[in-house]
């Protein structure tokens, strides 16, 4: 199980090299890091992992809760011995009903709530774990503070760093931890930086490798291709696609390679046409002579869009999240829990907890 979640960590030389530049441009003291629970779930839904967890039997539950508080402190740690303010929240969705954006995609997270349901025998050993652990991730993240595990319930999960970022904990920069295509729209976003982890192969994807991140992630073509389109376009891309994971279904049956042709069509018919002319022409070209409705369009875009259901969350909705970012400092009482419930899996209170953690020797992720 442990290798799973060292694939979610990036040696701290990778980290320190994207950061360089930021910081000799800019005063950064303070950070907020978002890893996103939700989709390292995902990667969890695997026969042969499912087998991992089997095998652990009744420890898996907290073999997970351990591994999880271990990535969180992994990314604390670096934070903290670069002498960044640090806030960690980890970000996930235990809802297997309804969502928001059910209102424009009735089966919005279909496959979500099948595979995450404990009915599914090829994965219910994971599921088992998942949903045991739920429960008291928050209860042990409150006892150390500036860590917050974060379930976002009917929400979707992806937008509440955003919120956050926003409206409560407003840091100098903010980092997202994930593989999820739907999360490339923070690639681009002014204080942010979009890592993608993947252990020794761990990068920072901005603004001019959106498009190739998506090429390879997503298997568009075998040889090797440089796509320079303007990130501003990306948003409707991903809304024409769709995203399988969370059921928002294509648009005219049009994948990746088709839209990349659309795009290069686009942009060699109006070299020098603004963002607002781009995308109309892009409409023009996905709708060509069907009858595809703007109605269906701007379904999926409110279901992809971060922005468009930040702005949405009602009064209810910021309450659910804010009631989760509580601090009920407990070192003791984390030291017991600790001893007595983790003794074949301890969480790494060194890097969890604010305690000698700057000038100690060097780890394997440095």
């Amino acid at each position: 199980m442990d290798s799973h979640f060292n694939g979610y960590k990036a040696r701290y030389d990778i980290l320190n090299r994207y950061m360089l530049p930021i910081c000799q441009s800019q005063i950064v003291t303070s950070m907020n890091i978002f890893i996103n629970l939700d989709d390292l779930f995902h990667t969890l839904h695997n026969p042969l992992i499912n087998n991992e967890f089997q095998i652990a039997g009744r420890d898996a539950p907290k073999q997970l809760m351990s591994n999880i508080f271990n990535l969180i402190g992994h990314y604390r740690y670096w934070a903290l011995k670069n002498h960044y303010d640090v806030k960690v929240f980890a970000i996930f969705t235990s809802t297997i009903r309804s969502f928001k954006n059910n209102i424009y995609v009735p089966e919005y997270r279909k496959h979500f709530k099948t595979i995450n349901s404990e009915e599914y025998a090829s994965c219910f050993f994971v599921n088992h774990a998942i949903q045991s652990s739920l429960p008291f991730l928050p209860i042990i993240s409150k006892y150390i503070p500036g860590i917050y595990i974060i379930d976002s319930k009917y929400i979707e999960p992806s937008i509440i760093p955003l919120y956050i970022s926003e409206e409560i904990s407003e840091m100098h920069w903010n980092m997202l931890v994930s593989r999820d295509t739907y999360d490339l729209q923070y690639s681009y976003r002014n204080k942010w930086n979009l890592l993608t982890p993947k252990g020794d192969y761990s990068q920072v994807v901005n603004q001019h490798g959106i498009w190739n991140y998506v090429n390879a992630k997503e298997k568009v073509f075998k040889d090797e291709v440089d796509l320079k389109y303007p990130y501003s376009l990306y948003i409707l891309a991903k809304a024409v696609v769709g995203d399988r994971y969370r059921n928002i279904p294509r648009l005219r049956r049009i994948g990746w390679k088709t839209l990349f042709k659309y795009l290069d069509s686009v942009m060699e018919e109006n070299p020098d046409a603004s963002e607002t002319t781009l995308k109309i022409k892009l409409i023009e070209k996905i709708k060509g002579k069907s009858e595809l409705s703007n109605t269906a369009i701007n379904n999926n875009l409110n279901s992809i869009n971060i922005d468009l259901q930040k702005d949405a969350m009602l009064t209810i909705d910021k309450t659910l999240i804010e009631e989760q970012i509580v601090d009920v400092p407990d070192y003791n009482n984390l030291q017991e829990l600790n001893r007595t419930k983790f003794q074949q899996c301890p969480l790494n209170l060194q890097f969890l907890c604010n305690i000698n953690t700057v000038n100690k020797p060097k780890t394997p992720f440095d």
